[in-house]
């Protein structure tokens, strides 16, 4: 059952979070973001001409004197909401299928008893990648407090709700299994 669970279960953890992504997608469209975690300039337009003249192309720019800017700019200046995204679909949904694929080959050599502990494990493992990601960028670039805590949240509870969803599918295969084998 192990084999065919990883192709399954991988298959449940991708779409868990895919679903997770879009959830969090559509909060921060909907809901206001809370203060300090992500600002907006004031005035944008001005900003983004400064930054075009001073940027040759796209990239993580750092200054001496503390400035840090990703930066991300589309040609013509186009807004990102505006213009297509479908190739960093591609990409993302690449990067959760790996991340899923692990993510079920470690719940299937943990073996939980419960699903609060299979969401628990893979939330405190989501935990641990996050913090080694997010805590550094907060230390050593300055990001803000609340930014490195909602990309920490994000992860955590993304991961946890992996294992819940693995672990309720293992049991829901589990008693179909043995419905089979007993009828």
């Amino acid at each position: 059952m192990d084999r065919r669970f990883l192709g399954f279960g991988t298959a449940v953890a991708v779409v868990t979070l895919g679903f997770w992504g879009i959830a969090v997608s559509l909060a921060s469209m909907v809901l206001p973001w809370p203060y300090g975690v992500v600002r907006r300039f004031p005035d944008d337009w001005g900003a983004v001409q400064l930054i075009a003249e001073q940027v040759p192309q796209n990239g993580v720019y750092l200054s001496g004197r503390g400035v840090f800017l990703a930066i991300s700019v589309w040609p013509e200046l186009l807004d990102k909401h505006e213009a297509t995204a479908e190739g960093k679909h591609i990409v993302e949904f690449l990067a959760d299928l790996f991340v899923a694929f692990v993510l079920t080959y470690v719940f299937l050599r943990l073996r939980p008893s419960n699903s609060i502990r299979a969401a628990g494990f893979l939330g405190l493992l989501g935990a641990a990648a996050a913090v080694a990601t997010r805590f550094h960028d907060w230390n050593w670039y300055s990001f803000s407090v609340p930014y490195t805590v909602a990309g920490i949240c994000d992860v955590v509870l993304g991961w946890a709700l992996v294992g819940l969803a693995l672990d309720m599918t293992r049991r829901f295969v589990q008693k179909r299994f043995e419905r089979r084998v007993a009828g």
